[in-house]
């Protein structure tokens, strides 16, 4: 499926990805206190926000994966701002996964 969000184009295979987090157990973090704009995104993605690949005992680095690639032209990284919040996205793709590394959830 094709997503094109904040200058990327994310060809992301959705049924694989939602498959990997449908078998974590542990809801790690509280998808209640983070933004909505990037719950609602990870979840587009096919990602559970609750249940990262990696995180900081702070939950200030968190690392999510999805299949597929993503592409940009403007950069490597999202930023997005609200709740007295600032949250910065990188972005990797390569070999058909996209790892998302986010800064700042806390």
């Amino acid at each position: 499926m094709i997503i094109e969000k904040y200058d990327w184009q994310f060809d992301i295979d959705i049924q694989k990805t939602r498959l990997i987090y449908k078998s974590r157990l542990d809801n790690i973090i509280n998808r209640s206190k983070q933004l909505p704009e990037l719950t609602n995104f990870l979840n587009e993605l096919g990602i559970d926000i609750g249940k990262p690949d990696r995180y900081d005992s702070d939950f200030s680095h968190v690392t999510y994966t999805c299949i597929g690639n993503a592409v940009s032209e403007n950069g490597y990284e999202i930023d997005m701002y609200g709740k007295n919040k600032y949250l910065s996205i990188i972005v990797y793709s390569e070999d058909d996964i996209v790892r998302l590394e986010i800064f700042g959830m806390r």
